[in-house]
């Protein structure tokens, strides 16, 4: 059963309001390992389905007995470091005031392909057909995040096993934002960080 799958993936961009131009922003570079004889070339003439879903568990503690919310923060840093990206998507607090209402700290955060792996874990106590999910962030560092829904699992391997997939995406969800935030005393709207959010994970496959 071969579920690691290389194949690759498209970045997404932030709309900005139309009237004003945003900033120019340096650009964010997603690492991408692809094994160019698993790629459909004609793919564009192909109708393809998504499969999304979160990824469980990422409030508590991975195989290694560590947390995974400081796991995910960690990791995504050094990741978003070592690979040109910036946090909360290269924009500073004006930025964020003249152009957008609220951003994400790994807003630009995402992994693909071979840097996502789905392990079967049938000795699992709660649940044999239980999944788990890890991410590669490069240098030896491959951390369990979570696992897939136990709703979801079914359909996941249906899907890795008999479909043709053309994209697998990984990226975070949540997590620190900064937003903007009026400040009544001094009569004028500031930028806040809100930190209220767990910092989750969302998995994107696209097959037909």
């Amino acid at each position: 059963m071969n579920w690691f799958k290389k194949l690759f993936s498209k970045k997404q961009t932030i709309d900005t309001p139309i009237e004003k131009q945003e900033p120019e922003r340096k650009d964010s570079a997603v690492k991408l390992k692809v094994d160019v004889s698993t790629i459909n070339h004609n793919q564009a003439s192909v109708e393809h389905t998504l499969f999304t879903f979160n990824v469980a568990g990422v409030t508590m503690k991975n195989d290694k007995n560590k947390d995974i919310q400081r796991s995910l923060t960690r990791y995504g840093k050094l990741y978003c470091e070592e690979n040109s990206i910036d946090l909360y998507g290269g924009y500073s607090n004006k930025d964020i005031l003249d152009y957008v209402f609220e951003i994400r700290e790994f807003e630009d955060l995402e992994f693909a392909n071979d840097e996502i792996q789905f392990i079967p874990e049938p000795t699992n106590e709660y649940d044999e057909n239980a999944i788990k999910i890890l991410i590669d962030y490069g240098n030896d560092d491959v951390i369990h995040v979570g696992y897939v829904p136990k709703k979801c699992t079914k359909k996941l391997k249906n899907i890795l096993e008999n479909k043709e997939i053309s994209n697998i995406v990984a990226q975070y969800v949540g997590g620190k934002t900064k937003e903007i935030e009026y400040d009544f005393e001094k009569d004028k709207e500031k930028v806040v960080t809100n930190s209220n959010l767990s910092l989750g994970v969302q998995i994107d496959i696209r097959y037909n």
